[in-house]
């Protein structure tokens, strides 16, 4: 199902007949997203092409950077009062306009260089993290045994990069050039924020922490705000929209470990990502023992320790290979 394009609330506008209301609606659609504003200036341009015998001089830089700017203001505006001045906003649209063919035809010129692109990739270990800082300024820490493959250098429309695994987004703002990180058949868009991807598992869980995200699969698409997350099941390719905890999402970044009420075996398997060890179960009761507990810059050993305080079993440590044993838990 294709994306429905406002097109009444366009032609109405650039026919200078649109209302104040229809003018903060249209302007509430381009802000929402790059894809939309680059709807607009198309339509823009070939209303132009249409309407007007000769094209003015344009200058591209400045023209680029006020439209930014504009961008920025909006959103800006939106937080604080939400009582912006739409004759203003709509006067800024004549900046829209005449951007449109400059905007559209660089980023048309753009995309058919991104084969010139260099590709760089990166892994972790099981116990390891690493932080990235990409040539745009924004900044990737990837959890244990992860990999994000990147340019060396952003070129084109988008800026996009690659993970497998976690990791954590510290995207700059850049209203003109989406963020786009792939993840199989799952992808997530965003201009400037924060948030947390975890692909390791049966699901894709994405997290926000600060700004706007936009995550697709196919043509399912989800808007994500601060302290909302997605569950993406690969199994059966749905998506669920639900609260985030961001504390507990954001563990492994703040290098705390959190076991809630989850069984031994579960737990056993964020110790071995968390501290890069192997545990052996000796027993196959223990497996079934539930524990809870929090740690935040301990050893494994302190977190073992615990264990053993609460549920009985006991450990053996040899080299980065633990061993439980213990008669297990009562169902």
């Amino acid at each position: 199902m294709q994306e429905k394009i406002p097109t009444h609330l366009i032609v109405r506008y650039l026919a200078d007949e649109a209302t104040e209301h229809e003018k903060k609606a249209l302007l509430d659609w381009v802000a929402e997203d790059i894809s939309h504003q680059k709807i607009f200036l198309e339509w823009s341009a070939s209303w132009e092409a249409n309407n007007t015998s000769h094209q003015s001089q344009f200058d591209l830089s400045s023209g680029l950077q006020k439209l930014n700017h504009r961008i920025d203001v909006y959103e800006e505006e939106q937080k604080k009062t939400r009582t912006l001045s739409w004759q203003k906003i709509a006067a800024s649209l004549a900046i829209f306009l005449a951007a449109g063919i400059a905007i559209y035809v660089l980023g048309k010129y753009s995309e058919s260089r991104s084969e010139e692109l260099v590709y760089t990739e990166q892994h972790t270990t099981a116990g390891e993290q690493l932080s990235i800082k990409l040539s745009d300024g924004s900044i990737v820490q990837l959890n244990s045994n992860a990999s994000l493959k990147y340019p060396e250098t952003f070129k084109g429309f988008k800026r996009e990069v690659y993970l497998t695994g976690e990791a954590f987004f510290e995207i700059e703002k850049d209203s003109l050039h989406p963020f786009i990180i792939h993840t199989d058949e799952f992808s997530t868009h965003v201009l400037g924020t924060s948030f947390n991807v975890n692909a390791t598992g049966n699901n894709i869980i994405v997290s926000v922490a600060t700004g706007k995200v936009r995550v697709m699969q196919g043509n399912d698409t989800q808007v994500l705000l601060p302290h909302e997350k997605i569950n993406y099941s690969r199994l059966n390719h749905s998506m669920i929209k639900e609260p985030a905890d961001l504390e507990k999402d954001l563990a492994w970044k703040n290098h705390t470990l959190i076991l809630e009420d989850i069984l031994l075996a579960d737990a056993a398997r964020k110790i071995e990502q968390q501290y890069g060890v192997t545990i052996h179960f000796k027993n196959a009761n223990i497996r079934q023992c539930r524990i809870t507990g929090k740690y935040k810059n301990e050893p494994v050993e302190n977190v073992l320790r615990a264990i053993r305080y609460s549920t009985g079993i006991q450990y053996s440590i040899a080299g980065q290979v633990i061993t439980l044993y213990g008669k297990g838990c009562e169902e």
